[in-house]
């Protein structure tokens, strides 16, 4: 299904299964493959809703590069609930969906009955990963880089799979475990993506900062983080939880951020066992 997003670009979303309604956000340069062991144990017991952002999956390109903020991502997020009929969802974000999530409760607190974290952030993406000063030189570095650069990246990630899988298993980016069959879908996403809509959501999320709204969230909310998470630093995965009244809070010392895959006998139901306590799913 398709609804139009705030630059008038077509949104793809889908729908899976009937019950209580559970919102999936995904991650910068992902499709909705990262929740699939989440998504087969959901099956049956919730309304299931996943999508594509702009330029990514089988969504279309952006139309206004200047659209492409985290509120912009949470007014499209909006725009798929109402094609979908839908009222009221707990809201799931994965990396940069965590942000999406966030940025959601503040512009519609209504809609949302529970709000999960999984290996993301609250805003200041680049601070989260490398710390203030480091964060603020990476971002400067990115903006001098062409489309080009960062359509050349995705490429390499399709074209070179086997050689770049190997080198994240090497510095740390995914569990060792992980096989290159485990990510297939994924490389071969990168290859579909739209650069431009690409280069301009990564470096817009340096500019979003949710932590002011964090006190006044009034959902139960569940936020996990990665102890190797190389994207999104541990302490601020604590840091995000403390301030949120009432949030529960689970670090996985070995998870990387690749852990919705890497931990998937670890995570995935402990999403489930809060969904349940909170009679969230049937």
């Amino acid at each position: 299904m398709f609804t139009p997003a705030v630059d008038g670009a077509e949104l793809h979303f889908e729908v899976e299964g009937e019950g209580p309604v559970v919102v999936l956000n995904n991650g910068l340069a992902n499709d909705a493959f990262q929740w699939r062991a989440l998504r087969n144990s959901l099956r049956g017991r919730a309304k299931v809703i996943t999508w594509d952002y702009r330029g990514h999956g089988r969504s279309g390109p952006a139309r206004d590069l200047r659209r492409l903020a985290v509120a912009d991502l949470a007014a499209d997020l909006e725009r798929v609930l109402d094609a979908a009929g839908v009222e009221r969802a707990a809201f799931l974000g994965y990396s940069m969906g965590s942000q999406v999530v966030f940025e959601a409760w503040r512009r519609l607190p209504q809609r949302v009955s529970a709000l999960v974290s999984v290996l993301g952030g609250a805003g200041k993406v680049f601070e989260g990963a490398a710390g203030p000063r480091a964060g603020k030189l990476l971002h400067r570095l990115l903006r001098r880089l062409p489309d080009s650069a960062f359509a050349a990246n995705l490429s390499v990630g399709a074209q070179l799979s086997t050689v770049v899988h190997r080198g994240a298993q090497v510095i740390g980016m995914f569990e060792p475990h992980i096989a290159h069959d485990d990510f297939a879908d994924w490389y071969s996403h990168l290859g579909t993506i739209h650069a431009p809509t690409f280069r301009a959501l990564t470096l817009g999320l340096q500019d979003h900062d949710a932590f002011d709204l964090l006190p006044g969230i009034s959902v139960p909310t569940l936020v996990l983080s990665g102890g190797r998470d190389l994207f999104v630093r541990p302490g601020l995965g604590r840091k995000i939880a403390a301030a949120i009244p009432g949030a529960e809070y689970e670090e996985y010392p070995h998870a990387t951020h690749a852990g919705l895959v890497g931990h998937a006998a670890e995570i995935p139901p402990r999403i489930l066992q809060f969904l349940e306590s909170r009679q969230l799913i049937t």
